[in-house]
């Protein structure tokens, strides 16, 4: 009989061997907690081995699954067939795999405009990307301790936005919500969009202004004594 053996897994039907445990008494029983990071798939394979010079060993006799246990209703929603999205829902998704085998798309119209945020509520994923294509570049937000998401850009009218997001390492469901963030500040001083339209203020004057959009720049001026 072997006293001590070893573990291992396969994702690649055999190709390649990772450690599930070392040293283990040999009682014909061992319970696998999957970890997260361990991506969904078809072909894995179990190796039981003496812990001392590999042999004897047995493996599966067939590959077997590993799958998701969180469920997505928006699926198949890959960058060829976006989910439509509107805003202040929430749609609860799951990363199944990593930013290979699982990427989740959306998509949305921007309506009149306006500052928007998107936001995705996660706790099991370890890293995880979330990126939203203002009709003028891409931002994005991305973290590596298991933390929510946020992005926040100003979108132009009438533009069919994309985002997406997905998990480098780790599984798990989400939450993901769009919405449009109010502006609700004024500014007196419009328009002062350049150099000939700037405000003349005096040293030691407080002046209150509002950002009101991606492209909104606010110029000001003052005189400036020498020495």
């Amino acid at each position: 009989s072997v006293p001590m053996m070893d573990l291992s897994y396969s994702a690649d039907n055999g190709l390649t061997w990772a450690a599930i445990d070392v040293e283990l008494e040999n009682d014909n029983a061992y319970s696998w907690d999957v970890p997260l990071d361990i991506p969904v798939g078809a072909e894995y394979l179990i190796k039981v081995f003496d812990n001392i010079d590999g042999s004897p060993y047995d493996i599966s006799d067939n590959p077997f699954s590993i799958v998701s246990d969180c469920q997505d209703p928006q699926e198949p929603n890959d960058v060829t067939n976006m989910y439509p999205i509107e805003l202040g829902v929430e749609y609860n998704g799951c990363y199944a795999g990593n930013y290979i085998d699982d990427q989740d798309w959306f998509s949305f119209n921007s309506g009149d405009g306006g500052i928007f945020e998107a936001t995705i509520i996660q706790e099991d994923a370890q890293y995880t990307l979330l990126a939203i294509n203002n009709g003028v570049e891409w931002v994005d937000d991305s973290n590596l301790s298991y933390e929510n998401l946020s992005v926040v850009t100003y979108i132009e009218p009438n533009v069919n936005v994309m985002l997406y997001t997905y998990s480098f390492i780790g599984q798990g469901p989400y939450t993901l919500t769009v919405n449009k963030l109010e502006t609700n500040c004024t500014d007196s001083f419009e328009p002062n969009n350049n150099f000939n339209e700037s405000i003349t203020v005096s040293y030691g004057q407080t002046v209150s202004g509002c950002i009101e959009s991606y492209e909104d720049m606010d110029y000001f001026s003052f005189v400036g004594n020498v020495g």
